[in-house]
């Protein structure tokens, strides 16, 4: 490969993703994108990262360092990271409950959709008592997937892990009709009203248009920045987690074979795979944690998008 098609797959990429940035649907939180940071790059890796080498992956989004020291700053006072200092140096590492709610969040991030449906919900109702409020209750099962279908009853396909910052709740199990008649049409209507799938489903069209620039370059490409392979990488993740997040992850037999979603996780798990070879290259060569060169990474990284 000759240095000019070198440069011109870069340059290819590098404008995907500029442009990308620039038809984001808000503009990007640096704390936010951090979050982002350690969770798909940093954890595998050990977890510990140097304020400079976050600053430099940050300087590629154009976000200067005095940004990123307010909004690490912020972290901390919420309790989403705590520092190591070392002389003049600062290391960043996740709080083990950020890392608890980072992991959480992988799961649903990194797995691609499950087909089968039992035919079974899960009912869910909080308890009245002291500790948590309910509003926070409530919260947190919609956090976990649950659907509220009125003031006080949550539903989710049967199988969904109940939070712990819930509360005491009680849980019930119902069994649906179309599950002995094997027409879906039942279940499908009960999840169209219980949860917000048309938003979903144009969250994910937005998704695609937003990133198709940058799969169509990577297939162009012979050969790609490895900061800019990293760049998109978690640019993509960032997005992806902002919608999955708000996706009640139902099974597909619940959703349609034309399911939006569908065609936004392979384009992710395209794009991710492809940039995740230089983008690891660039970690191995330019990123420190506490310890010095950030460790191999984790074998949970290379289960990622595989199934």
């Amino acid at each position: 490969m000759s240095s000019r098609e070198r440069r011109s797959g870069q340059s290819s990429l590098e404008d995907a993703f500029n442009s990308a940035v620039k038809r984001l649907d808000q503009p990007l939180r640096a704390w936010s994108l951090i979050v982002t940071v350690f969770g798909d790059a940093v954890a595998p890796r050990g977890g510990s990262l140097w304020l400079g080498t976050l600053n430099e992956i940050m300087g590629a989004f154009g976000i200067g360092e005095g940004v990123v020291r307010t909004a690490m700053s912020r972290l901390a006072a919420d309790g989403w990271v705590e520092r190591d200092r070392t002389g003049r140096n600062s290391y960043y590492r996740l709080t083990p409950k950020a890392m608890a709610l980072s992991e959480a969040a992988a799961v649903r991030i990194y797995r691609l959709p499950q087909r089968g449906w039992s035919g079974t919900w899960s009912l869910a109702v909080p308890a009245e008592g002291p500790g948590t409020r309910v509003a926070d209750r409530r919260a947190a099962l919609r956090r976990a997937g649950f659907a509220q279908l009125n003031a006080g009853l949550f539903i989710a396909p049967a199988g969904r892990n109940v939070p712990s910052e819930t509360g005491r709740v009680f849980m019930f199990s119902a069994r649906s009709g179309s599950a002995k008649s094997d027409d879906p049409e039942q279940d499908r209507e009960i999840a169209r009203s219980a949860w917000k799938l048309d938003e979903s489903a144009d969250a994910y069209r937005s998704f695609c248009n937003l990133f198709a620039p940058a799969a169509s370059a990577l297939a162009r490409s012979r050969g790609v920045s490895d900061l800019t392979a990293l760049a998109v990488r978690l640019l993509l993740v960032h997005e992806l987690r902002r919608i999955v997040l708000r996706d009640p992850g139902l099974p597909l037999d619940l959703l349609g074979s034309d399911w939006a979603g569908l065609e936004a996780r392979a384009l992710a798990q395209r794009i991710w795979l492809a940039c995740l070879k230089p983008s690891e290259r660039w970690l191995d060569t330019h990123a420190s944690g506490f310890d010095g060169p950030l460790p191999p990474a984790s074998a949970e990284l290379l289960r990622r998008f595989r199934g």
